[in-house]
Protein backbone atom coordinates (compact mmCIF):
# COMPACT_ATOMS: atom_id res chain seq x y z
CA UNK A 1 0.00 0.00 0.00
CA UNK A 2 1.62 3.46 -0.94
CA UNK A 3 0.60 6.45 1.02
CA UNK A 4 2.04 10.46 0.33
CA UNK A 5 5.00 10.82 2.21
CA UNK A 6 5.54 14.22 3.95
CA UNK A 7 9.31 15.28 4.69
CA UNK A 8 9.66 18.42 6.44
CA UNK A 9 13.47 19.27 5.24
CA UNK A 10 15.46 19.40 2.61
CA UNK A 11 17.57 17.30 4.29
CA UNK A 12 15.24 14.11 4.25
CA UNK A 13 13.36 14.90 1.09
CA UNK A 14 17.55 14.29 -0.41
CA UNK A 15 17.61 11.24 1.61
CA UNK A 16 14.05 9.62 0.12
CA UNK A 17 15.24 10.28 -3.02
CA UNK A 18 18.66 8.71 -2.65
CA UNK A 19 17.20 5.59 -0.87
CA UNK A 20 14.28 5.32 -3.74
CA UNK A 21 17.64 5.62 -6.69
CA UNK A 22 19.57 3.26 -4.57
CA UNK A 23 16.25 0.65 -4.74
CA UNK A 24 15.59 1.33 -8.67
CA UNK A 25 19.29 0.87 -9.43
CA UNK A 26 19.41 -2.41 -7.01
CA UNK A 27 16.44 -3.98 -9.15
CA UNK A 28 18.15 -3.13 -12.55
CA UNK A 29 21.48 -4.73 -11.37
CA UNK A 30 19.24 -7.63 -10.44
CA UNK A 31 17.31 -7.96 -13.36
CA UNK A 32 20.89 -7.67 -15.54
CA UNK A 33 22.24 -10.34 -13.65
CA UNK A 34 19.11 -12.75 -14.15
CA UNK A 35 19.23 -12.15 -17.37
CA UNK A 36 22.57 -12.45 -18.28
CA UNK A 37 22.41 -16.13 -16.40
CA UNK A 38 19.14 -16.95 -18.66
CA UNK A 39 17.39 -17.15 -15.59
CA UNK A 40 13.81 -15.55 -16.52
CA UNK A 41 12.26 -13.88 -13.55
CA UNK A 42 11.90 -10.26 -12.84
CA UNK A 43 13.46 -8.76 -9.98
CA UNK A 44 10.36 -9.06 -7.96
CA UNK A 45 9.65 -12.82 -8.64
CA UNK A 46 13.21 -13.21 -7.65
CA UNK A 47 13.47 -11.36 -4.32
CA UNK A 48 9.88 -13.61 -4.06
CA UNK A 49 11.64 -17.18 -4.53
CA UNK A 50 14.16 -16.05 -1.98
CA UNK A 51 11.75 -16.01 0.54
CA UNK A 52 11.07 -19.40 0.31
CA UNK A 53 14.53 -19.35 2.67
CA UNK A 54 14.28 -20.26 5.90
CA UNK A 55 16.60 -20.06 8.46
CA UNK A 56 15.32 -22.63 11.08
CA UNK A 57 15.81 -23.47 15.28
CA UNK A 58 15.15 -26.93 16.62
CA UNK A 59 16.03 -28.98 19.76
CA UNK A 60 17.16 -32.60 19.30
CA UNK A 61 15.48 -35.50 21.20
CA UNK A 62 19.02 -34.98 23.78
CA UNK A 63 17.65 -31.38 24.43
CA UNK A 64 20.52 -30.11 22.08
CA UNK A 65 19.78 -26.66 20.34
CA UNK A 66 20.94 -26.87 16.58
CA UNK A 67 20.25 -24.17 13.28
CA UNK A 68 20.06 -25.06 9.67
CA UNK A 69 18.99 -23.05 6.52
CA UNK A 70 16.78 -24.30 4.40
CA UNK A 71 16.82 -25.04 0.69
CA UNK A 72 14.21 -23.26 -0.21
CA UNK A 73 12.50 -23.71 -4.23
CA UNK A 74 14.18 -24.60 -7.12
CA UNK A 75 13.98 -20.94 -8.09
CA UNK A 76 15.46 -19.65 -5.36
CA UNK A 77 18.44 -21.79 -5.86
CA UNK A 78 18.51 -20.31 -9.50
CA UNK A 79 18.59 -16.86 -8.36
CA UNK A 80 21.36 -17.89 -5.93
CA UNK A 81 23.74 -19.36 -8.71
CA UNK A 82 22.33 -16.38 -10.89
CA UNK A 83 23.89 -14.17 -8.48
CA UNK A 84 27.13 -16.47 -7.51
CA UNK A 85 26.34 -16.68 -4.14
CA UNK A 86 27.21 -20.08 -2.56
CA UNK A 87 25.56 -21.49 0.17
CA UNK A 88 27.15 -20.21 3.68
CA UNK A 89 26.81 -21.90 7.22
CA UNK A 90 23.62 -20.08 9.36
CA UNK A 91 24.32 -17.53 11.30
CA UNK A 92 25.68 -18.63 15.11
CA UNK A 93 23.80 -17.25 17.54
CA UNK A 94 26.88 -17.61 20.51
CA UNK A 95 27.50 -21.47 18.63
CA UNK A 96 29.87 -23.55 16.87
CA UNK A 97 29.76 -24.46 12.94
CA UNK A 98 29.67 -28.59 12.70
CA UNK A 99 28.66 -28.28 9.34
CA UNK A 100 28.00 -25.82 6.27
CA UNK A 101 24.63 -26.69 6.75
CA UNK A 102 24.52 -26.93 11.03
CA UNK A 103 25.37 -24.80 13.48
CA UNK A 104 25.16 -25.88 17.59
CA UNK A 105 23.27 -23.27 19.50
CA UNK A 106 25.04 -22.50 22.74
CA UNK A 107 22.45 -22.12 25.91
Amino acid sequence: ELRPVWHRTAGRVRGHVQVAALALLLERMLDRRLKQAGVDLSANAALGALQTIRVVDFETGDGERKRIVTNGSERARKVLKALKIRRKPPPEANGTAESPDVVTIRK
